[in-house]
C-alpha cells in the first residue's frame, strides 16, 4: 500500500512517526505517513491536518477509500479516516491536536500493543451519548 502512495514501505513501516512538539504534519503526511508508522505520537502543541483527496480538482473516491483502507492496515479504524475524508473537503484542512488524534484513535504510542489495551473511539461515543466516557 506503501507503494502505491509513491513511498517505499520499507522506509515507512515499522519506523516511530511523531508530530513533534508545536509542529504541523498534513495531507499525505498525516493521512499516509504518520498513520504507516508502528509508533505514532502527537506531542504537545503538535498537530495533524487531514482533508478528502482530489485529482484535478475533482474528489477521487479511489483515493479515499485507498487512504481509508490504508489506515486499517495500520490499525486505525475505517470509520475514522473516512469521516475525514468524506466531510473535509480537498481544498480545507482540519487540524487535530494530540487530543482530538488520540481520541479518534489515530495514535499507538510504544509498547501499547502489549498492555492488552482495547483502543475505544471515545469521539464516537460523545456523539452517541453526548458525553465522553471516563478515562
Amino acid at each position: 500500500m506503501a507503494r502505491h502512495f509513491g513511498f517505499h514501505r520499507s522506509w515507512i513501516e515499522g519506523r516511530f512517526t511523531p508530530s513533534p512538539d508545536g509542529a504541523r504534519c498534513a495531507s499525505a503526511c498525516a493521512s499516509i505517513v504518520f498513520i504507516a508508522g508502528k509508533t505514532r505520537t502527537v506531542e504537545d502543541r503538535g498537530s495533524l491536518g487531514q482533508h478528502s483527496c482530489s485529482r484535478g480538482g475533482v474528489p477521487d473516491e479511489a483515493c479515499n477509500e485507498a487512504i481509508s483502507r490504508h489506515a486499517v492496515k495500520h490499525g486505525v479504524s475505517h470509520g475514522s479516516i473516512a469521516a475525514f475524508v468524506t466531510y473535509v473537503a480537498p481544498e480545507s484542512i482540519l487540524w487535530s491536536s494530540r487530543e482530538d488524534a488520540e481520541g479518534w484513535g489515530l495514535t499507538n504510542y510504544p509498547t501499547e500493543d502489549l498492555s492488552g489495551f482495547v483502543r475505544s473511539e471515545p469521539r464516537v461515543l460523545k456523539v452517541l451519548t453526548g458525553e465522553m466516557p471516563l478515562a
